[in-house]
Formats: structure tokens, C-alpha cells, sequence
């Protein structure tokens, strides 16, 4: 289940870092097609994104999987109260820093670490470990298209 989880945390990571990043040069980069600001912006958001969801999301994770077992459930009554519990501390984490913007978008990160995670359990149920192969390096794939498309432009 840990390794479940890490995989979660990094395709939520990365997923959240190219939004962040493609957001901040769209809105702060004197030049937006520059690959020097799109790789400057992804290196500060990962610095903030990577710790939070590795360790925050990972944590909330194990968390609401406990609590949706530990209290005998059906298991689809269980999976939606792990998602709820997923984006309700999601957004928390954004309202305890007092920004509602980024509360909703804990929300969402929270959100796209439960889908994830539900992703994986389902092909890991069906053995299709060629999926989650490709699941998993899909965002990396889009981060080194992105960082190409940059370059071929700058």
C-alpha cells in the first residue's frame, strides 16, 4: 500500500507543478515562452509542492484508509468517505495558511491523489502493471514535451 501511495504523490506532484508553473508564466513571465521561466517555475513549485503532497498528502491518505476501514463499512460507503476526507483536509491545508484560492486547490490535489490511488489499486487488482507503468509517466511525459516545445520556441 505504501508504494500505492508514493506512486499518488508523485503523479499528483508533478500533474500540480506543470498547472502551477504553466499559471505563473502565463501571468508573471515577461516572456511565457521562454524555457528558462518554465523550468525556474517548475523548480519553485516543486520545492513547495513535493514535501507537502509526499508528506501532508501521504499522511492524510493513510489516514482516511484507516478510518473508512476501521469502521467496518461497505466498501463503497468506505470509498466515499475516504475521498470526502481526502478533500476536506486538502482544502484545510490551504485555509490554515488563510488563502481560500489555495484551500480549493488542496481541495483538488487531494482529490486527484484519491483518484490516483483508486487508479492504481483497480489495475493493481487486475494485474495490468503495463498501465500503471504508463499511467505513471504519462505527467513526465507531458513535462518533457512541454520543456521541448519551450526550447524549440526560445
Amino acid at each position: 500500500m505504501f508504494s500505492r501511495k508514493l506512486l499518488s504523490a508523485y503523479f499528483t506532484s508533478i500533474l500540480f507543478i506543470l498547472y502551477f508553473a504553466l499559471n505563473a508564466m502565463k501571468t508573471q513571465s515577461a516572456d511565457p515562452s521562454s524555457i528558462e521561466h518554465f523550468s525556474g517555475w517548475s523548480v519553485t513549485f516543486a520545492m513547495f509542492i513535493i514535501p507537502i503532497v509526499f508528506v501532508y498528502g501521504i499522511g492524510i491518505s493513510y489516514l482516511a484508509d484507516l478510518l473508512g476501514q476501521k469502521w467496518e463499512m461497505k466498501p463503497t460507503t468506505s470509498v466515499i468517505l475516504s475521498f470526502l476526507i481526502h478533500i476536506a483536509m486538502g482544502a484545510l491545508f490551504g485555509m490554515m495558511l488563510g488563502l481560500i484560492g489555495i484551500g480549493i486547490v488542496g481541495g483538488a490535489a487531494a482529490a486527484c491523489f484519491f483518484l490516483v490511488d483508486q487508479w492504481i489499486a483497480f489495475l493493481r487488482s487486475r494485474q495490468k502493471k503495463a498501465w500503471i507503468i504508463v499511467t505513471l509517466n504519462l505527467p513526465l511525459l507531458v513535462f518533457c514535451a512541454l520543456l521541448v516545445y519551450f526550447y524549440a520556441k526560445g
